[in-house]
Order: C-alpha cells, then sequence, then structure tokens
C-alpha cells in the first residue's frame, strides 16, 4: 500500500480548512459550513481530503461521507483514505449493489444512488460531508443531496471550478478558501513538464490570412483554413509520435464512441473504453492500461475526471470541446509528476481559432506565474525554471495574429469589465444599442466585438454574471419592419444566415420567431415585399458527381459530416448542403448507394 506524505501546499490548503472549520462550528448558517478547495489536477485532493478527515475524527468523532459520480473514483478515495488513516476505522461504499451504509465509519457514496436512497439516512447522520469534483453540484443529481444532509462541516473540492452551464458553484459552497491553479502548479514545478505539439500540418487556404481584417471573422477563419485529417493520416502521426518515447502510455480523447471504435483498429496494442460498454468490460480494460498490457486507451469523456494512471505520458485531443473544464481535466490526466517521467507528450488535432487563442492565453498565465515564483524564490538573471513549452507552428503564430487584430486588441477580461462598468452606470443590463452608443464615446467595444469574441452578445452577459434580456415576443406587423430594415442595409433580400446574425448582434428578431409566425421564412419575406430567395435545384446526377468529387479528395467514402464540411467551406454551388441530398434521396446513405459507394454505418474501415 503507498505511502503518502504532506507536502507544501497540503499543508497550506490544511491551514485554511481548519480556519475555515471553527467558523463552521460557531454559524448557523448553512453556506458558512462549507469550504471550497480548487486544487488542480495532479496536486492530490483525495490525499488532502484524508489526512482533514484523520484530524477531523480526532477532534470531533461521528461519520464521514464521502460523495463523488464516479464509482472507479470513490474505490480509488477508499484505497487511499485506508493507506492514510489505517485499519482501525471502517470503510464501506454506497452505489450499485454494493451498500454497507450502517455499518461503517467512512461511506464512500456516488450521488446517483444517494439521491435515490438518501431518506434512509437522518439528516446529521455525517459530522464531515466531503464532496469529490464538487464543479457539479449544480447538477439536479448532487444538489438534492448536499441540500438534505446537514453535518457540522462540508469540504468540497476540485480542480476546475466552471461549468459548461456557466453556473457557479460558489453559489453554492461560497468564496474557495485555498486556491492552487493548474499554471501556478506548473510554475512551481509540481506537476510534470509539458510537451504541447498543436497539429497544423492540416491547415489550408492560408492565403486566407492575407484578406483584410476588416473583412474577416474568426467564424471565416475556422471554416476557411481549418480542415480535419482522415482517420488513417491521424493514426500514422500517432505512431509516429509514440514510437519515438519511451514506455509511451497514451491516452486518446476521441470525439464519438463510435471513432473511438474505428480508430483502435489502426493502432495496435490499444483499447476503447466508453459509457457504452459494460462496466465489467470498463474495469477490465483500465486494469489493462495501468499494467501495462495495453499501451493505449481511446476513450470520449470516461476519463475526464479521478482516474489516477500516474505514468500516462502522452495525452492526444481529438475531440473538440468549448469548456475549458473539460479540456483541462483532460490534460491533467497526463500531469501528475512521477520517478521516471520526463514529460506529458501532447498532440493536438483540435485546431481552431479558438483552441489556439486558449493555448495562448494559457501558456502566457503559465510565463506570468514562472516569473512571480523567481522572484518569491529570489532567483535572478537567466534562470530558468523548465516547465516545458507549448510549440506554435509560424502558421498557428501568423492565425494568432490575424485574431488579435480581428479582436482589435481587446482580451475577455478587459471587455468583461467593460461590460460590468456599464451595467453599473445604467443599473440594469445593457442593451446592444446602450453598448454601440458608449462604443461611439469611446468607453467600450463594440456590441459586435462583444459577439465576435465571445460567440454572442448573449453569452457576454453569461460570462459577465449579468443575465440575459429577454426579448419581448413579436407580433408580424413588427417583423416586417425589422426585415425591410435588414434588406435595405444589405442592399439586397437577406438570407436565413442574415438574420442570424442580425439576431445575434440583437438588430433582428431570431430566424426562429420569423417561421413561429409566418410558417417559413420565404412567407415572411413575401409579406414584407422582398424577392424570395430560390435555391438553386440540383439533379441526381450533379448530387452523385458531387459525392464522387469530395470522396477524391478525402481517399474513401465521405461522412455526412464530411459533406456539411465541404458545402460550408467551399465555393456558393461547389457542394450541396447535406439536407439537399437527403431531400432528393430519401437518406444520406441512399445518395451514397445511388453513386455506387458502401454507406458508412456498412463499412467499419474505410481507409487502410
Amino acid at each position: 500500500m503507498a505511502k503518502f506524505k504532506k507536502r507544501n501546499h497540503q499543508e497550506d490548503a490544511l491551514r485554511e480548512i481548519r480556519k475555515a472549520e471553527k467558523k463552521a462550528l460557531v454559524t448557523k448558517i448553512q453556506i458558512e459550513k462549507r469550504a471550497l478547495v480548487i486544487m488542480a489536477s495532479g496536486l492530490g485532493k483525495t490525499v488532502l481530503s484524508a489526512f482533514y478527515a484523520k484530524e477531523w475524527l480526532k477532534r470531533h468523532g461521528g461519520r464521514v461521507l464521502y460523495l463523488c459520480d464516479q464509482n472507479y473514483i470513490l474505490e480509488q478515495a477508499e484505497v487511499t483514505f485506508r493507506s492514510i488513516i489505517g485499519g482501525a476505522s471502517s470503510y464501506g461504499f454506497f452505489h450499485g449493489q454494493e451498500k454497507t451504509a450502517h455499518r461503517v465509519t467512512f461511506l464512500f457514496s456516488s450521488f446517483q444512488t444517494m439521491r435515490e436512497s438518501r431518506n434512509g439516512f437522518k439528516q446529521k447522520e455525517f459530522s464531515l460531508v466531503i464532496v469529490d469534483e464538487s464543479h457539479h453540484s449544480h447538477a439536479e443529481t448532487y444538489l438534492p443531496t448536499l441540500e438534505y444532509f446537514l453535518p457540522k462541516f462540508t469540504l468540497a473540492m476540485t480542480a476546475t471550478p466552471g461549468r459548461t452551464d456557466l453556473k457557479d458553484i460558489r453559489e453554492i459552497y461560497g468564496k474557495e478558501i485555498f486556491s492552487f491553479p493548474i499554471e501556478k502548479a506548473l510554475a512551481e514545478g509540481l506537476l510534470s513538464k509539458v510537451d504541447y505539439q498543436v497539429v497544423t500540418d492540416e491547415l489550408q487556404n492560408l492565403d486566407f490570412l492575407k484578406t483584410p481584417v476588416g473583412k474577416l471573422s474568426i467564424k471565416a477563419l475556422n471554416k476557411r483554413i481549418f480542415v480535419k485529417k482522415r482517420d488513417k493520416e491521424i493514426a500514422d502521426i500517432i505512431k509516429r509520435k509514440m514510437s519515438q518515447i519511451s514506455n509511451a502510455r497514451t491516452i486518446i480523447f476521441c470525439p464519438s464512441v463510435y471513432y473511438c471504435e474505428h480508430l483502435s483498429k489502426f493502432l495496435p496494442n490499444s483499447l476503447p473504453i466508453h459509457s457504452k460498454m459494460l462496466q465489467r468490460d470498463q474495469d477490465l480494460g483500465l486494469r489493462a492500461f495501468r499494467n501495462g498490457t495495453a499501451n493505449t486507451i481511446l476513450t470520449v469523456d470516461k476519463f475526464n475526471e479521478g482516474v489516477d494512471v500516474p505514468d500516462t505520458n502522452v495525452v492526444i485531443f481529438l475531440r473538440s470541446t468549448a469548456s475549458s473544464t473539460i479540456f483541462f481535466q483532460q490534460l491533467g490526466r497526463g500531469l501528475r509528476k512521477v520517478d521516471g517521467k520526463e514529460c506529458v507528450h501532447v498532440l493536438d488535432f483540435v485546431v481552431n481559432c479558438e483552441r489556439i487563442e486558449m493555448l495562448d492565453g494559457f501558456w502566457n498565465k503559465v510565463k506570468k506565474n514562472v516569473k512571480d515564483v523567481k522572484k518569491e524564490r529570489g532567483l535572478k538573471g537567466p534562470v530558468n525554471i523548465d516547465v516545458g513549452n507549448i510549440r506554435f507552428t509560424s502558421v498557428a503564430r501568423d492565425v494568432l495574429n490575424v485574431i488579435a487584430k480581428i479582436r482589435g486588441g481587446y482580451t475577455k477580461e478587459v471587455l468583461i469589465q467593460q461590460l460590468k462598468d456599464l451595467a453599473k452606470e445604467l443599473g440594469r443590463v445593457p442593451m446592444t444599442r446602450e453598448v454601440n452608443k458608449a462604443s461611439k464615446k469611446g468607453v467600450c467595444a463594440t456590441a459586435e466585438t462583444f459577439a465576435n469574441i465571445f460567440g454572442s452578445f448573449n453569452k457576454a452577459l453569461i460570462e459577465a454574471k449579468l443575465g440575459v434580456n429577454i426579448r419581448k415576443g413579436y407580433s408580424k406587423k413588427e417583423l416586417i419592419p425589422l426585415l425591410q430594415k435588414l434588406a435595405k442595409k444589405l442592399g439586397r433580400t437577406p438570407k436565413t444566415e442574415d438574420v442570424m446574425k442580425a439576431s445575434e448582434r440583437r438588430e433582428c428578431a431570431s430566424l426562429q420567431t420569423f417561421k413561429r409566425l409566418f410558417g417559413t421564412f420565404n412567407k415572411a419575406l413575401i409579406e414584407a415585399k422582398l424577392n424570395v430567395n430560390v435555391r438553386k435545384g440540383y439533379s441526381k446526377k450533379e448530387l452523385i458527381f458531387m459525392l464522387h468529387s469530395l470522396a477524391k479528395e478525402l481517399g474513401g467514402v465521405p461522412f455526412s459530416g464530411d459533406v456539411t464540411e465541404a458545402s460550408q467551406r467551399g465555393k456558393a454551388g461547389e457542394y450541396a448542403s447535406l439536407r439537399t441530398f437527403v431531400n432528393v434521396f430519401g437518406t444520406f446513405n441512399k445518395a451514397l448507394k445511388a453513386a455506387g459507394m458502401k454507406p458508412n454505418h456498412e463499412k467499419k474501415l474505410i481507409s487502410k
């Protein structure tokens, strides 16, 4: 059994937890009986909680409830607690078929099982509750349980406090009492060095970068210059990288269960592990990876959190995510520092503007923390603190420069503060027209700038924690002038994408509103006395020719996503939309069969 020693940052965290405990014992306010600790993956949150639980029992006694949503995390936690606290205490699980609820001091329970059975416990059954991966606490499987139990103290832990739905867990636990983010942990040398390679070999249409900035957008850049590699090419790059690393232990995050299974066929000694498999098979796969029988596992989201395979030294991203929370959870699977592990090698195939920009911002924070550490340690001159590197190709750097020009030199942090200042001045959530008015005075950026940087103006409001302006219900009479005004601005009949863009800028109602009130968008155009946009009608012969052209370009049978991508990036009329193929042939697979191609669901491997 592993032996654990407290590290300096854990001692620091324990001091803050003890302070929070003292306050908790004298207050009747529930949120003040809770404490939140934020600590990067690989820094030993579970170890910290075990040391604290040991202290708690000596001071207060009672029973301890450890809550999480993954059984394998609970099992790992139980092993850690036994090692630190010892066998004199009793341990049990409360998940699935295993329920030792009323016979143990330390109960390790899944939220799902506790949600269904919590009424079998007294509200004050446990003196201490520990919540692991607490960034999920807003979920309906979590919150009712947290509100049901009334312990003397609750300790919540997470590596990533943000959620994809932007709800803030500080509403549940209060402001964090201790924080040790990943940037600081890397600078302190507490995590493995990072050799991060952004794979941009597949970038195309690079001349597009020379387009005048005023005519560019982040969305246009993504559509025009970032093109996906095919499966076998990706597999070849992965195999080449792994052959250069001694004892490569690799986790690959895939975009789907199908892709997970599919790509494993190209990679020897690899195992797909995902939620569609039986739990027994998942456990066997993880065990094979841990003992070295399998060198590579492919998964979707299964191992974002909690899986502890310290010698993992290769992480590969094939899965796009808009969530920085999920990204850093996945990166964290390779960051644990162990003897003999030089660094974690990362290959990132998820190349788009947002990813490149996020990585650049993250690494700038790491470098700032390195400077702070050098200052704290009194290190001067060329003293190097080696944290590794994120390798941007010259092309990726060019993309970053173009992005900076598009953004007008603004950062998200600056823009969020501008919104907050304007909201304070107005006494309410600002509207787009008020932002644009303030922009003319030089007070803030334009509404379009907010939309470009955050995805939409409403998303900017959400990130600034200001809430979203609810639009009023429109009548037909109100919608017609909006269309006519947009047509005058464009100098032509608006298309559906024009309306969607104008809606994001809050200059027009949503496309859905027009369809709901008029039946179709074209009927709205007719009532507004505007010409109807007539789509080109493709023949079956023309569509089959397109499929053959695309198959030749890709080197294999196209997927439906390939058709969508081609129709978006190509010239008008070069490739029809996926919907056109479905409308003409009935289904996309019928279109493939008409073109003499075998549908992808009938063909496991499309290239060899």
